[in-house]
């Protein structure tokens, strides 16, 4: 398997950068440890820039110990919130099997804009 160095490193820097900026913004965006959490969750999950991440939410309730329906219901106050976009797949899709996709691109500009001094994506355009 190759690697892309310059991809490595974009990869390395969104990892560290984006939580970092989530908890520093924590406050000003009203966000609870419930939506910190669940972000977090959707976060690790994320490994291609262009791949929206797709965890079962029954999986975040388990690793949150929290209930599949307070992540529904956490899911849909943080797409209110127009920080994530949820995409529903079919249950016939043989990848997603009916899982949602989730968009954090909103997250992330929200994020840049709130925390420019952490300059997530521009050191990726050395």
């Amino acid at each position: 398997m190759t690697t892309n160095l310059s991809y490595d490193i974009y990869l390395y820097e969104c990892l560290n950068y984006i939580p970092t900026s989530l908890i520093f913004a924590q406050k000003e965006l009203a966000l609870s440890s419930i939506e910190i959490n669940i972000l977090l969750n959707l976060l690790v999950h994320w490994w291609e820039k262009d791949q929206y991440p797709f965890p079962s939410q029954q999986a975040i309730a388990y690793r949150v110990g929290i209930s599949t329906r307070t992540v529904q219901r956490t899911l849909a106050g943080l797409e209110l919130k127009g920080l994530i976009k949820r995409k529903r797949t079919s249950r016939e899709n043989e990848k997603y099997k009916g899982r949602n996709l989730y968009d954090l691109s909103p997250l992330v500009t929200v994020l840049e804009e709130k925390t420019p001094e952490l300059k997530i994506y521009q050191k990726k355009e050395r």
